[in-house]
């Protein structure tokens, strides 16, 4: 057995199947999570500091010892659930905005990025090539200009989800077994970011009610801190987050319908998206459904049918989540000038882009996103840009960023030919691929939890298919050989 194959039956050695008892990179996850909210009782101080290196003890062992499903299940449960963990942490003493909880899975999965490229045969396809000079150009130009604080954090953060995507494309696991292993992550990560999200609506756990106060007078996009009124964000770090990351779970979870916990996922999490309220999520989401539909996947009648059903319980036991969707969707549809979110998005858009196409150079990595913050300038007005392109433009100027913007849309074009494909991860990321257009004008996705879904999706349809692994041995073809030798 060569070492291919010996990586390959170690990271597959283990149940995949939805059902029976958790795998080892959840248990490693679920193990985590309780250990530094234990010790956050004692001191938060202590549990921030120790997080992001009890994550990589976890994380490392796994890439060494060829567990490349285990670490896939481990680094994409710390994209879900480390702003979760961080609100926790903080109930038992305010870390202030800069947690070091938050960098647990971008040193996660720059440790997964870190061992693949000194693995050997890395294969590095050109969308990651071409962004890996984009990247570091933003990085110089960022240092010279924001100085390198900002622009070393700001290149880290968009190069971490891209090191995962990375990873993905060089896992050494069958592709049925991969298939299976993020299958079952993204079922079981729909079911508990929407199981959460209700939770947090109907009853708003003190943790996130005492971080929503405390960000209060920077953030102001979360409605109010009670239930029922609140904008639900789930284990995540906003609503807008939570959005664009269900409806990348939620076109997973519709191509595996024999799952029975498939139906609950679809379910709570139809109900988190709906009450999210983010509207970018919802048209993201009829985007790809709808390109699904076309392509003549039935599976799409099972998850309206369920979504009908669910909405109209949800109207019976709780009447409020009927009437903040409707509402919602009515201002959508009927403000036109109206609508104060709509209109500031256009206006903010239209003032900034001319500007930032007439840019050839950009103001580097650091000039744009949460790391203007610690800016040599004044970024303050560009923390949050709403857009992909009005960031990219800004950091990497017109012809870099132009450059990586048609890199992201060279790739949905490539993947919307799958819709048809017999893998089903290649149809749910062909689906996604159909509304990344839509999400790089009115959506963030380069960085945090909705760039690992990008990434992810990435990765998987410009993974070649790997040898299947045979149950049997393959015959010897040249068995004159072998008695010569004997």
């Amino acid at each position: 057995m060569n070492v291919q194959q010996k990586a390959r039956k170690a990271g597959s050695r283990r149940p995949l199947a939805l059902g029976g008892r958790f795998n080892a990179g959840e248990t490693t996850s679920i193990t985590f999570f309780v250990f530094i909210v234990l010790i956050s009782i004692t001191s938060a101080t202590v549990a921030s500091l120790a997080a992001p290196i009890i994550a990589l003890c976890f994380a490392v062992p796994m890439i060494v010892r060829s567990r490349d499903l285990d670490y896939v299940t481990f680094a994409f449960w710390m994209w879900v659930s480390a702003p979760l963990l961080r609100r926790i942490v903080d109930l038992h003493g305010f870390q202030g905005p800069n947690s070091l909880i938050l960098i647990v899975p971008i040193v996660v999965s720059v440790a997964g990025l870190f061992f693949t490229l000194v693995r050997p045969h890395v294969k590095s396809p050109s969308i990651f090539v071409a962004t890996a000079f984009a990247l570091l150009y933003a990085l110089v130009s960022g240092v010279l200009q924001n100085g390198l604080t900002a622009a070393f954090v700001a290149t880290i953060g968009y190069l971490a989800p891209i090191g995962l995507g990375l990873f993905v494309v060089n896992a050494r696991v069958d592709q049925a077994d991969l298939t299976a292993c993020i299958g079952r992550n993204c079922v079981l990560g729909a079911l508990f970011l929407g199981a959460y999200g209700l939770v947090q609506w109907v009853l708003l756990p003190p943790w996130d009610r005492r971080w929503m106060q405390n960000v209060a007078d920077k953030i102001t996009s979360f409605g109010l801190a009670k239930p029922f009124d609140v904008r639900v964000f789930s284990s995540l770090n906003s609503p807008g987050t939570l959005a664009l990351v269900l409806v990348f779970l939620m076109l997973v979870v519709s191509q595996f319908p024999r799952w029975r916990i498939s139906t609950i996922a679809t379910s709570v999490g139809l109900v988190a998206l709906a009450i999210s309220q983010v509207r970018v999520g919802w048209i993201a989401f009829a985007i790809a459904a709808v390109c699904l539909a076309l392509a003549g996947r039935p599976d799409l009648f099972k998850i309206a049918s369920i979504g009908t059903a669910t909405f109209l319980v949800m109207g019976l036991l709780l009447p409020q989540a009927n009437t903040v969707v409707a509402h919602r969707f009515s201002a959508t549809t009927a403000a036109g000038a109206s609508d104060y979110s709509l209109q500031t998005r256009i206006h903010n858009q239209s003032a900034v882009l001319p500007h930032a196409f007439m840019d050839p150079l950009g103001l580097g990595a650091g000039s744009a996103g949460a790391s203007a913050r610690l800016s040599s300038q004044d970024n303050s007005g560009f923390v949050n840009t709403d857009s992909t392109l009005v960031e990219v433009l800004r950091v990497m100027g017109g012809l870099m960023g132009g450059m990586f913007i048609a890199i992201i849309l060279s790739w949905s074009v490539f993947a919307c030919r799958r819709l048809r494909h017999d893998d089903p991860l290649q149809r749910a990321c062909a689906a996604y691929a159909t509304s990344v257009p839509f999400q790089l004008v009115f959506g963030i996705v380069t960085s945090g939890a909705i760039a690992m879904v990008l990434w992810l999706a990435i990765g998987l349809t410009l993974r070649s298919d790997p040898v299947r692994q045979s149950k049997k041995p393959p015959p010897d073809r040249r068995p004159h050989l072998r008695a010569a030798h004997a």
